[in-house]
């Protein structure tokens, strides 16, 4: 195994020539706040590196800081010896890789009445209740319809789905799409409370209400619920 750097000790932008190696890339680790990134990626002839990112706020843009290394046998070697050689990786999150970069958790726009839309209608569709269910599924339709590439195909899915035939589903989307979801998301919330999901380091709304990793944040709190289980 033969280690050496990529390039010069001062940032590079993204476009940079480092990002060209990269076939893919397989696992990512971040700091606490997501200003900082190591790539560990698979090179076009087969050998495996890391590549070491820093956020430039001015910028708006990732730029590559030393150390990286490259020409690794495997990817734990190379996640071994990013670990090794920069500073805060020990202690970072692996993450699940991304081939765009990541913005820092401070770049992250949250807007939490719109997050918990989503977030009700889409995983909380059995406390819903029939109309809501249809409206939703009408709102679907709707969509599809409109990325459709026929006119014979548009006009059937409308016909079918889109809820033109049910009064009721009419009149409950008749202020709007984003009135409706919101209105789902307030009376399901209103009745059940406990299905909102939180993290408990930065208190967002997590991807699902099971899940147990923050998608702002990164913490995971797989093993503190484990540990107060005893």
């Amino acid at each position: 195994m033969r280690l050496r750097r990529a390039g010069p000790r001062c940032a590079r932008p993204l476009n940079c020539g480092v990002s060209r190696l990269m076939k893919r890339i397989v696992q990512t680790i971040v700091n606490s706040d997501r200003t900082r990134r190591v790539d560990v990626y698979e090179a076009a002839d087969g050998t495996f590196g890391f590549t070491h990112w820093k956020w430039g706020a001015s910028e708006q843009s990732w730029f590559t800081v030393g150390p990286a290394g490259s020409r690794c046998d495997s990817a734990e070697t190379a996640l071994r010896e990013a670990k090794s050689r920069v500073a805060w990786a020990s202690d970072g999150v692996l993450v699940e890789p991304h081939p765009l970069p990541l913005q820092p958790l401070a770049a992250v726009e949250y807007d939490e009445p719109s997050v918990l839309t989503e977030y009700v209608c889409s995983y909380c569709v059995p406390q819903m209740t029939d109309l809501e269910r249809a409206g939703l599924k009408a709102l679907h339709a709707r969509a599809k319809a409109a990325r459709s590439d026929t006119t014979r195909v548009r006009d059937m899915i409308l016909r079918e789905w889109s809820g033109q035939g049910h009064p009721a589903v009419v009149a409950a989307l008749s202020a709007g799409e984003a009135a409706f979801r919101e209105a789902v998301r307030d009376r399901v919330l209103r009745d059940h409370p406990e299905l909102i999901n939180r993290c408990p380091k930065c208190n967002r709304i997590a991807r699902t209400p099971r899940a147990k990793q923050c998608r702002w944040c990164f913490h995971d709190w797989h093993h503190e619920q484990e540990a107060a289980r005893g």
